[in-house]
């Protein structure tokens, strides 16, 4: 991640400096701390953050998503120096939420940089926002909007048994043309013809190399883009309720309540 640990703790060295501000540095993955510190700069190892947060006056941060979501529950301005990825976005969001500066990328950061970076954490309205940021997150129960989220986006009515919705729906009943559970099935549809049935099939597809990995990414991806996660699996097959049939056999009609085959990305047939 860090190409030169040594560099990036002098860099952060200097702008504690240059701000006149004291710190707290977590070595981390980098190895920070090649250089000797300077008075009021202490170095650290593995500290939790719900312990050390609350005890500071601002943060500086990667902007992974839980280090973001631990500095805004302590209510406290952060400056974010994104490496990679999602960083990018949350480093945006606290800056336009008005509780950070300007992030500060990776490979643009210099101690004068940081050195602003710090001096804007002061800054009383920066603080002002950060701690009405910190009282609104303390005042959600992020477990439960988590569940609620996962809730409103799962087809629940294609994966659930048709006879008991209280539970997931494992077979395909031939015979009666029905998603069922294990002990539906095993009680008045004994005896039918059935399928194993999953709404998503995950072992449908496996790829011999990394560049077929990636080339299925990324063609999920931009299909995703194009209409939106419900139609996205799987990208070669007919979107109709669930999986699975043999390698010999064919899915049933459109309007249907039945599975489908999934087809391999790579050779265009089907699998199970």
């Amino acid at each position: 991640m860090v190409k030169d640990a040594e560099r990036l703790t002098c860099t952060i060295f200097e702008a504690f400096d240059k701000a006149k501000v004291r710190g707290v540095v977590s070595e981390g993955w980098a190895q920070l701390g090649g250089a000797a510190p300077l008075p009021g700069v202490h170095l650290v190892g593995d500290t939790p953050h719900d312990w050390l947060f609350p005890r500071c006056r601002a943060v500086c941060h990667h902007g992974g998503a839980g280090t973001t979501a631990a500095g805004l529950r302590a209510g406290l301005p952060t400056v974010v120096v994104p490496f990679f990825g999602d960083q990018f976005f949350w480093g945006r969001m606290l800056a336009d939420a008005g509780a950070s500066p300007e992030p500060i990328p990776i490979g643009e950061l210099t101690s004068e940089r940081l050195a602003e970076a710090f001096a804007a954490c002061v800054r009383p309205e920066v603080q002002e926002r950060a701690a009405a940021l910190g009282a609104r997150v303390r005042a959600e129960d992020g477990v439960d909007l988590v569940m609620a989220s996962l809730y409103r986006h799962l087809p629940l009515s294609s994966m659930v048994c048709a006879q008991d919705p209280g539970h997931l729906a494992l077979v395909y009943c031939e015979d009666c043309r029905k998603r069922l559970c294990s002990p539906c099935y095993q009680g008045a549809h004994a005896g039918h013809v059935a399928h194993p049935y999953r709404y998503i099939e995950w072992s449908a597809r496996t790829p011999d190399s990394m560049t077929d990995d990636v080339r299925a990414l990324v063609t999920d991806a931009a299909a995703a883009l194009r209409e939106g996660l419900g139609k996205i699996l799987p990208i070669m097959a007919p979107r109709r309720h669930g999986v699975v049939f043999g390698e010999d056999e064919a899915p049933g009609n459109e309007g249907a309540d039945e599975p489908v085959r999934r087809r391999d990305r790579r050779h265009g047939r089907a699998s199970t």
